[in-house]
């Protein structure tokens, strides 16, 4: 019983980690081949979705910084010039 939690483990592990970089449709391709119940590909799509927003946060932070780095720049210009 113990062998097959965590080969079950093992597999869902894997899952999660390819989850982030999948599409759904690949990441439903996987979670077939790895033979992980839907749980496990709910929870994938969760964490895939979540990447996401957390690359939309950051670009939109990372901007922000970018903009007030380059306001910065421009009223250096104007003290120097």
């Amino acid at each position: 019983m113990n062998e097959t939690i965590e080969s079950f483990n093992t597999r869902q592990n894997i899952l999660m980690k390819r989850s982030i970089g999948l599409s759904k449709s690949q990441l439903e391709i996987v979670s077939k081949k790895l033979n992980v119940n839907d749980c496990s590909l709910n929870i994938a799509e969760s964490i895939r979705g979540i990447k996401k927003i957390l690359q939309l946060v950051l670009m939109k932070q990372l901007n922000t910084i970018l903009h007030q780095i380059l306001s910065f720049k421009n009223i250096l210009d104007l003290i120097i010039i």
